[in-house]
């Protein structure tokens, strides 16, 4: 808490402004008042207050000598100066320096807590300030190499503010000031499992650093180990091109190296280059979105942000579509519907002109959503006995085609299963949507995506199946089930409509009575009264 200490001669002023507001609620300890200008001085020299508010006109000492006592003995304190209207002027030319603010008096309550607020804010500043710097000193000289990689992993991360960055550059950190950066980002293939050659993660740190330590690259390279396992590489350069060519040299040195000594044992995320220091978390972030499209270029190899900004292709977004398509049909358990949805999905990746390792790896995808599936519905089959073996079939094939029969082979066997083991499924599923709704029917939030979820199940498919056992949409069931029991709850009680609206799962009571009155025919008060007259 800071200390504030105020003067004027004048004692209602006085009275007024310690009541005007909660100082302790903003955070200010409010040191007893002073009369004169003398008193004040002592009070400061007592009390070292961080905040002093003093009126112009007092006895003995006025307002601009405290101003010019506190300028030459405490200037870190922020001085508020007080003044009536006629010397207002005279206040601001005479005092130009070490004056946070200058009010006209009177000031009242919304005035003093805006005034106040700014200064807790700035105090807040200074003291943030003085706690960094200091504790920075005490430890920078003890390890300074570690301070500087401790603080650049954060940075990376994002986890600084710009006063911190101002500081770091300003002090430990000049090496960094007016340079290109570029980030490299590093992720072992296996990071819970020892890598090939019996290389850990931490080995492999050490081994990277090692290959850079001479800096043969004519840039400054910091080789940094991330709590999640990755090693994060900064290239820090004069000059952006020469940083923006080393970003793809850097890479295929390291995978040049790793096949070596073991093969391609990491995949490579590389970021944008750019002038700034504090767009380093920004060059991060491009590295790690990099990194995510390892399944389009597979693993052991470099991938640049720049490259992956064309990703985005109209087959893709098709490609997606289809798939999701043909599961969905697999959902239905329809044949014939699949088997037409198969033939869709795989003449569009044979259209797409696609590398054949981004088709493969859509394959791949496919495999692992039907997997999902197959546990979603407790489907067991021999295919879902070894996951691993799915996964792997479609590596040794030389065609799309035969991919294509794979996966035929695959859905046969699933669907004989399913006649087998999902007769009661859909109709089990119904039963399972009716028992949610009654259950939180009084729920505003109850919408068929989250029963879904609750459910693991494809909004399309339960849409489908409800109806079909049902005779109606799922909102129209949900709908009706809410205006019965609110037929109820009119039988039995006088509650208003609001009341009714909210017990029953509606946010807005206006828009319950509408859908009251287009089930029933009647407003509520009219549903009512026709109730009274039985």
């Amino acid at each position: 808490m800071y200390k504030l200490v105020m003067a004027d001669d004048e004692e209602i002023i006085r009275r007024g402004f310690e009541k005007k507001i909660d100082w302790n609620s903003s955070g200010f300890e409010f040191l007893p008042p002073c009369k004169t200008g003398a008193e004040l001085i002592e009070s400061i020299k007592l009390n070292k207050p961080d905040v002093v508010f003093t009126d112009i006109c007092m006895p003995e000492v006025d307002g601009l000598e405290v101003a010019a006592f506190i300028s030459n003995n405490y200037p870190n304190i922020f001085l508020v100066i007080l003044s009536g209207y006629d010397e207002f002027d005279y206040a601001q030319k005479a005092i130009k320096n070490r004056v946070y603010e200058y009010i006209l008096k009177p000031i009242n309550s919304k005035q003093l807590h805006q005034i106040v607020d700014n200064l807790k804010l700035n105090l807040d500043k200074e003291t943030s300030k003085k706690e960094y710097l200091s504790k920075l000193k005490e430890i920078e000289e003890e390890n300074k190499i570690l301070i500087v990689e401790q603080f650049l992993l954060s940075h990376i991360y994002g986890n600084v503010n710009s006063y911190e960055i101002d500081n770091f550059l300003a002090t430990i950190g000049k090496d960094y000031c007016n340079k290109a950066h570029s980030i490299i980002t590093i992720e072992p293939d296996n990071k819970k499992e020892s890598l090939q050659n019996r290389m850990t993660i931490q080995l492999l740190f050490l081994w990277i650093k090692t290959l850079f330590e001479n800096n043969f690259f004519n840039c400054k390279i910091d080789c940094l180990l991330s709590p999640n396992g990755n090693v994060e590489l900064l290239l820090s350069g004069i000059n952006p091109s020469e940083i923006y060519l080393k970003s793809r040299e850097v890479p295929e040195l390291i995978l040049k190296k790793l096949e070596e000594v073991g093969g391609n044992l990491v995949t490579i995320g590389i970021g944008k280059t750019y002038k700034s220091f504090c767009k380093i978390p920004m060059s991060h972030s491009q590295a790690i979105d990099a990194l995510k499209n390892h399944f389009i270029y597979g693993r052991g190899v470099a991938i640049y942000f720049k490259d992956d900004c064309n990703l985005i292709e109209i087959d893709y977004a098709i490609i997606n579509k289809k798939r999701e398509i043909l599961l969905d049909s697999f959902r239905s358990g329809s044949v014939e519907e699949s088997t037409e949805n198969i033939n869709n999905y795989f003449s569009v990746l044979l259209q797409s002109n696609l590398p054949v390792r981004r088709v493969e790896l859509e394959i791949k995808k496919l495999f692992l959503s039907i997997l999902n599936i197959l546990e979603e519905l407790s489907i067991h089959t021999d295919i879902s006995k070894d996951d691993m073996k799915l996964i792997e079939l479609y590596e040794s094939l030389p065609t799309i085609e035969e991919s294509k029969m794979l996966v035929e082979r695959i859905l046969n066997v699933i669907f004989n299963t399913l006649k087998e083991q999902r007769k009661d499924f859909s109709e089990q599923k119904v039963v399972e949507v009716r028992r949610i709704i009654e259950k939180n029917y009084q729920n505003p939030d109850l919408t068929l995506e989250s029963v879904c979820m609750e459910l693991y199940i494809s909004n399309g498919y339960l849409s489908r199946t409800f109806k079909k056992y049902t005779g109606i949409t799922f909102i129209q069931y949900l709908t009706e089930f809410r205006i019965n029991k609110a037929k109820e709850i009119l039988k039995t009680t006088n509650t208003l409509s609001y009341e009714i609206a909210d017990q029953v799962g509606y946010k807005d009571p206006q828009y319950f009575s509408t859908v009251f009155k287009k089930i029933t025919g009647k407003t509520l008060s009219c549903y009512k009264k026709s109730l009274d007259l039985k």
